[in-house]
């Protein structure tokens, strides 16, 4: 049979051929976690983002924050590397960060990386760099947001035009309360404060995670003015230097349980393993933490 039968193909994939081989590695790594052969399937995860794959590159960084048997997250480093790629791999596509539900979806797991795990002060080359990519794309999406659109005007916009505007204030929320958050955990009671207001002030965009962080930035507001600006209360505090780090807590949130674990600073009780706990949670622990503190001020007496 002539050579030229087996000549190889030379020709450069497409964007297209790649897109379609990093979706069939997904698939394939998906089936691996489901058997739970996780050695098998972070090598074709890790394949998918080399081809291109910015949700390869979040699972990657999702898988790294999750390994079992952890006290706190030894891989926050590695994990912001991979939310690096992910929002590189994303903006690449469109120069800048789009406005869409992927790009939510993947900001709030940077937020929660961000707040969760300040305890472990992530201070490397990429955390200080996932920290300055997201406080730059904030401004970015705020002109974007179109924050003094009212409902008619908005109504005018095409259905496509109005889904860029909600999740660009989407966005905005996320990443506002993020920093009101960190600030607040940092004693820094102004800008924590400028940062709640900010979140507040966006339009509301119906989305339920949204709406949940601008309540508890509105709660966090309301602390900072009732202890008189003074940032030393946050709503998360770290856990007691003086507890056993052999000890197991429930999140209040989600019940999951972990050996270090940060505890409302007001009440000293609850525990929450995330901030997407803390702010699920904040409406309904707010009585029981305000009924705990009355507790406690009575029996001092």
């Amino acid at each position: 049979m002539p050579s030229f039968f087996f000549k190889e193909d030379t020709t450069p994939a497409t964007q297209e051929d790649l897109a379609d081989e990093s979706h069939t590695l997904l698939i394939q790594a998906q089936r691996e976690f489901i058997n739970h052969r996780y050695d098998k399937a972070v090598p074709l995860l890790e394949r998918a983002a080399s081809f291109g794959s910015f949700r390869a590159a979040m699972s990657l960084a999702s898988v790294s924050m999750r390994e079992e048997h952890m006290t706190v997250c030894q891989n926050c480093h590695t994990a912001a590397k991979w939310y690096i790629r992910a929002l590189e791999l994303l903006a690449s596509k469109n120069t800048r960060l789009p406005c869409t539900p992927e790009s939510l979806e993947l900001v709030e797991q940077i937020v929660e990386l961000l707040s969760n795990h300040m305890l472990t002060n992530i201070t490397s080359k990429e955390g200080r760099t996932l920290s300055s990519m997201l406080w730059s794309m904030s401004k970015d999406f705020k002109p974007r947001a179109a924050m003094k659109l009212d409902e008619a005007e908005l109504a005018k916009l095409t259905p496509q035009e109005q889904n860029q505007v909600f999740y660009a204030r989407a966005l905005c929320i996320v990443i506002y309360n993020c920093r009101g958050f960190l600030y607040q955990a940092e004693r820094n009671a102004d800008k924590a404060r400028h940062y709640y207001i900010k979140c507040v002030n966006v339009p509301p965009t119906g989305i339920h995670s949204c709406d949940i962080a601008q309540r508890s930035a509105e709660m966090s507001l309301g602390y900072l003015d009732r202890d008189n600006g003074s940032a030393c209360s946050p709503l998360l505090a770290p856990s007691s230097p003086t507890s056993s780090i052999h000890s197991s807590h429930q999140c209040a949130g989600c019940n999951t349980e972990k050996q270090m674990m940060p505890v409302c600073s007001r009440c000293k009780v609850r525990r929450y393993c995330s901030n997407k706990c803390r702010i699920d949670h904040a409406t309904e622990h707010e009585q029981e933490c305000l009924s705990v503190q009355a507790s406690r001020q009575n029996d001092s007496r």
